[in-house]
C-alpha cells in the first residue's frame, strides 16, 4: 500500500534526521500522540488527502505556506506501507464496536482525550502497527496513524509542494480552497 505524508523537507538530511522523510517528530499534539507508549507518523491514502490533512485549516493557500518555520521546503513524499503490516481499521462497525466507541464521530472529533484514549487501547491490545480512520476534510479520504515506523519505507524522493503542485490544486478543489 502507498501512503503520503507532508513535512518539511531538508535535502541533506539521513531519511530518519529531523527533515528527512522518515523522521518522525517528538510527542506532538497529534489525534494519537500517546508519547508514552510510542512515536507515531501521520500518512494518508492519497496525496491530495495528504496536502487537504496539512493545510486544511487555512481557507486560503498561500506560497508561503509551504514553507516550513524552519526554512525549509514542505514536500510530498510517497511511502510503501509493508505488506505485513496490521492497521486498525476505525471505518468498521465491529472494530468501533471492539473499542465500545459509541459514537462514529468520536473518531475524527477535535477532542485529543478521546482520541488519544482510542488510540491506546488499540496499541495496548498489541498486534497493530497503526490505525486509519477518515478523514476530517472527507470521509472517502483514509488517514493513518503508524507507530511502527519499520513498516514504512520511502517510495520516492520526496516532492517540495508550491502553489501549483498537482496535490495542492486537486486538494483545494477537493475542500475548496483557494490558491493565491
Amino acid at each position: 500500500m502507498t501512503l503520503y505524508r507532508v513535512f518539511p523537507y531538508d535535502s541533506n538530511a539521513a531519511p530518519t534526521e529531523r527533515g528527512g522523510a522518515l523522521y518522525v517528530p517528538p510527542a506532538n499534539s497529534g489525534r494519537i500522540s500517546n508519547p508514552e507508549l510510542y512515536a507515531e507518523l501521520y500518512l494518508a491514502g492519497t496525496a491530495e488527502a495528504a496536502v487537504a490533512e496539512t493545510f486544511g485549516r487555512l481557507p486560503m493557500w498561500k506560497a508561503a505556506d509551504f514553507t516550513h518555520a524552519d526554512g525549509n521546503p514542505l514536500a510530498l513524499a510517497a511511502y510503501r506501507l509493508n505488506s505485513a503490516a496490521k492497521l486498525f481499521d476505525l471505518n468498521d462497525i465491529a472494530a468501533l464496536k471492539k473499542l465500545e466507541i459509541a459514537k462514529p464521530t468520536d473518531v475524527v472529533t477535535r477532542e485529543r482525550k478521546i482520541t488519544r484514549a482510542w488510540a491506546r487501547k488499540i496499541f495496548e491490545m498489541g498486534g497493530y502497527d497503526g490505525a486509519s480512520w477518515w478523514s476530517f476534510y472527507n470521509p472517502e479520504w483514509a488517514v493513518y496513524g503508524v507507530w511502527t515506523i519499520a513498516t514504512l519505507s520511502r517510495e520516492s524522493a520526496p516532492e517540495p509542494l508550491h502553489t501549483r503542485h498537482p496535490a495542492v490544486t486537486a486538494a483545494a478543489t477537493s475542500i475548496v480552497r483557494q490558491i493565491a
